[in-house]
């Protein structure tokens, strides 16, 4: 009887474990973004990112010469787990523009 409760917790608990929490989701978004090729795409070897801001589902990066957004489009899932996504870089704007 133990056994059988001990597996029916193990069964319901374990789709609330994979769940990130939202700094968690953060980091798996932004470990994304940096590890991406179109990012280094967008930037110089010589350029460094001194900003990078957060707004609803766009992350804005800034260097001193330009600024650009990378927008996480959610893609639907059927169970809880950690969100999938994809990423849309825009095209870089040069500061001042």
């Amino acid at each position: 009887m133990k056994k059988a409760i001990a597996t029916l917790i193990l069964l319901f608990a374990t789709p609330l474990f994979a769940l990130l929490s939202p700094l968690d989701q953060n980091i798996v978004e932004l470990r994304a973004i940096l590890e991406s090729s179109q990012l280094k795409d967008n930037l110089k070897t010589s350029e460094e990112i001194l900003d990078i801001w957060k707004l609803g589902n766009r992350y804005i990066f800034s260097t001193e010469q330009k600024q650009f957004v990378v927008e996480i489009q959610y893609l639907p899932q059927d169970q809880p787990a950690p969100r999938k996504f994809k990423l849309i870089f825009y095209k870089p704007k040069p500061i001042g523009s």
